[in-house]
């Protein structure tokens, strides 16, 4: 059996158990950006991953969901309003949600967002949010088990 470790909405650990295609593929935060020479673009990505890439349209904040097999981006999921949103950090990690609003940077305040969990807003920091898809925190089983139905 193979298994994926997200945050519940307690912030606690959970297992999802997960088909051995799922395994082959995880969702990674774009953090920064490094134009190399060649017109080449190196992006850093959560868990201290690096990839190079020619694709303009990735930017920061935006999720990719990467097959870690062969390191190619297979989906390209962008950090805009109605986007999927795992909080990672913060009083509200394992929260997930609807993005609603992205708030102007001010000043020097860091930029905040507001996403929309069940009935539940709830304001944060960008930083701790995290474009993803919904089969990423339910357990990948269940569709696999319906298939024949």
């Amino acid at each position: 059996e193979i298994y994926r470790i997200i945050l519940d909405e307690k912030g606690k650990f959970k297992l999802l158990r997960i088909s051995q295609q799922s395994s082959m593929v995880k969702p990674f935060k774009i953090i920064n950006k490094t134009i190399l020479a060649e017109k080449k673009t190196q992006i850093n990505l959560s868990g201290g991953k690096n990839i190079l890439s020619q694709d303009n349209s990735l930017k920061v904040n935006d999720t990719i969901i990467l097959d870690i097999t062969n390191n190619s981006v297979q989906k390209h999921l962008k950090f805009d309003k109605n986007a999927t949103i795992l909080l990672s950090s913060g009083k509200n990690a394992g929260a997930f949600g609807i993005l609603k609003e992205v708030y102007a940077e001010k000043s020097m305040a860091r930029p905040r967002i507001l996403i929309e969990a069940g009935k539940e807003k709830i304001e944060t920091l960008k930083a701790y949010a995290m474009v993803i898809e919904k089969e990423f925190i339910e357990d990948g089983t269940t569709d696999e088990k319906n298939k024949g139905k």
